[in-house]
């Protein structure tokens, strides 16, 4: 799993400062397909 999880963060468009909404949209499509978007957004509560 970690194999393709660097594999889909090396072809997503480097990060140059000027192409945030393609930089944006790459970093959650990555995290959407790793299961992990609910830990940035915050939609997952902390355990207590």
């Amino acid at each position: 799993m970690a194999n393709k999880a660097f594999r889909d963060i090396q072809l997503m468009v480097k990060f140059d400062g000027s192409n945030y909404p393609s930089g944006k949209y790459g970093i959650l499509m990555v995290l959407k397909k790793q299961m992990l978007l609910s830990l940035v957004d915050e939609s997952e509560t902390k355990p207590e």
